[in-house]
């Protein structure tokens, strides 16, 4: 994994990690009271959760837009937090959120990545920047920055992109779509078409035409 250096030192990642911490925790509060209204009820709530200005609509089988939003930022706080040290603990909160088939699939990729990052001393969190839901398809992506620091040196800081695709089954939010990857572009039906319009007029040796998202 790249990352370029970032000024910063130990107390402002221990800082951001405690608040990602209590953010996650306060969210998840909510997902569990409003699991167990709709499980008792299998109707439609309204919750405004502390300290949030946007309303949160949950059914038994749908939700709205924020809530969905909400729901990606906390899988990807988790996903973003993850080290040598707590990969355990993060993939068993995260297969409470995620699908079946996507259980196997994190396990394997969170496996992967801590084997590549140092065993001590090391922290890492994220950082979204912008989220936004793409109707067309019941994405979520969240543009932000992975930080990385070990000990007494520099925070790293690397452009990430999360997608999800997150959906009510029976009162529960479940994850039944991931994927990420660098940059700070992402995969919307808009930027796939303008790449494939590029790719094409690259081919033909002119230049593309422009395309309204």
């Amino acid at each position: 994994m790249r990352y370029s250096l970032f000024n910063g030192n130990w107390d402002l990642s221990h800082k951001v990690a405690v608040g990602s911490t209590c953010t996650s925790l306060v969210l998840a509060i909510v997902v569990l009271v409003q699991s167990i209204i709709i499980s008792s009820n299998h109707e439609r709530i309204v919750l405004v959760p502390p300290n949030m200005d946007q309303q949160y609509q949950i059914g038994w089988d749908s939700a709205n837009a924020e809530y969905y939003q909400s729901m990606a930022i906390v899988a990807a706080g988790i996903i973003g937090s993850t080290t040598n040290s707590n990969v355990k603990n993060n993939l068993k909160t995260l297969n409470q959120l995620l699908s079946p088939p996507l259980q196997l699939q994190m396990e394997e990729s969170l496996n992967a990545l801590t084997n590549k990052l140092p065993k001590d001393n090391f922290n890492a969190w994220f950082i979204g920047k912008n989220t936004f839901y793409e109707k067309q398809t019941g994405k979520i992506f969240i543009v932000g920055n992975l930080y990385s620091v070990v000990v007494s040196s520099r925070i790293q800081e690397q452009p990430v992109v999360y997608e999800f695709i997150i959906k009510m089954q029976s009162g529960k939010p479940v994850i039944t779509h991931f994927t990420s990857y660098e940059g700070t572009r992402p995969k919307t039906l808009a930027q796939i078409r303008a790449d494939e319009q590029a790719a094409a007029a690259r081919n033909n040796g002119v230049a593309p035409k422009p395309i309204n998202q």
